[in-house]
C-alpha cells in the first residue's frame, strides 16, 4: 500500500516486525497491560 510512497518506512517496519508484534506471544488478558505500560524510566526527567 504505502510502501511505494514510503519505501524507507516500509523497510524499517518490516525489519522491526518481530519486535512490534512480540506482545502477541503473551496471553490476551495481559496484552492490554503491556500495551499501556510506561517504559522503564518514563517518570524520570531527562538527563537525570
Amino acid at each position: 500500500m504505502l510502501g511505494k510512497q514510503f519505501p524507507k518506512a516500509k523497510h524499517t517496519l518490516l525489519e522491526a516486525k518481530d519486535d512490534l508484534t512480540a506482545f502477541t506471544a503473551f496471553p490476551e488478558r495481559y496484552r492490554k497491560m503491556i500495551h499501556f505500560a510506561k517504559p522503564a524510566g518514563a517518570d524520570q526527567p531527562r538527563g537525570a
